[in-house]
């Protein structure tokens, strides 16, 4: 599953960098990383646990892609807003 995360979370940062029509597929693509997680989490940690999992993570997802969107744009305040809530998000996966 991490191999898959890796894979796609490439392919979509590559896509919004480079302008590439998949964009919107591979984006996608890799927000569905989040409920596969959640699927094999769920038999050993409930239901609960593993839809809040899939929550932070897809948060995480869309947060870099915010970043990287911003970056691109040469737009630093939006970088740096969305960098801190992307730590931040981090910060609370590692919590939980």
């Amino acid at each position: 599953m991490w191999e898959q995360h890796a894979f796609w979370t490439r392919l979509t940062v590559n896509s919004i960098v480079d302008g590439l029509k998949d964009e919107k597929e591979t984006t996608e693509r890799l927000l569905r990383n989040p409920d596969d997680f959640a699927a094999v989490l769920a038999p050993l940690y409930g239901p609960a646990v593993a839809a809040e999992f899939a929550k932070l993570l897809r948060g995480h997802l869309t947060i870099a892609a915010e970043l990287v969107k911003a970056l691109k744009a040469g737009n630093s305040k939006a970088a740096a807003d969305a960098q801190k809530r992307w730590y931040e998000n981090a910060d609370a996966i590692a919590k939980f």
